[in-house]
């Protein structure tokens, strides 16, 4: 008798601890949509844009052009910059997945029983 009450309080501990990580993983998956709710903002950020086009047309009222290589080198700047925030959200991914795991691994000792 004494087993079955140590295994019933052990299968209680577990079903608590999933539904604390299950609400800790629904936190982290709110906090990623805000997330990507601000990084895709960088999707539609144009100053660079703006900033060659004025340049550009200063340099043409005086007679000159632009470097093509350097107007190259801001728009694959401006790339790398939109690739590093997108990469920000890693964190939030990598967190919601190791939660995912942590109830994975505890939903399966409880269905199969711990060896």
């Amino acid at each position: 008798m004494r087993f079955k009450d140590l295994n019933h309080k052990k299968i209680q501990e577990s079903k608590e601890k999933i539904s604390k990580l299950e609400d800790k993983k629904s936190d982290l998956e709110s906090a990623l949509g805000s997330a990507r709710e601000i990084t895709k903002t960088i999707k539609y950020v144009d100053t660079h844009v703006e900033i060659v086009s004025k340049l550009g047309g200063i340099a043409e009222e005086v007679g000159l052009e632009l470097d093509e290589y350097q107007e190259r080198q801001v728009f694959d700047a401006k790339n790398k910059l939109e690739s590093s925030i997108y990469e920000l959200e890693e964190v939030f991914e990598d967190a919601i997945r190791n939660i995912s795991n942590k109830i994975d691994d505890l939903e399966y000792d409880l269905e199969y029983g711990e060896e």
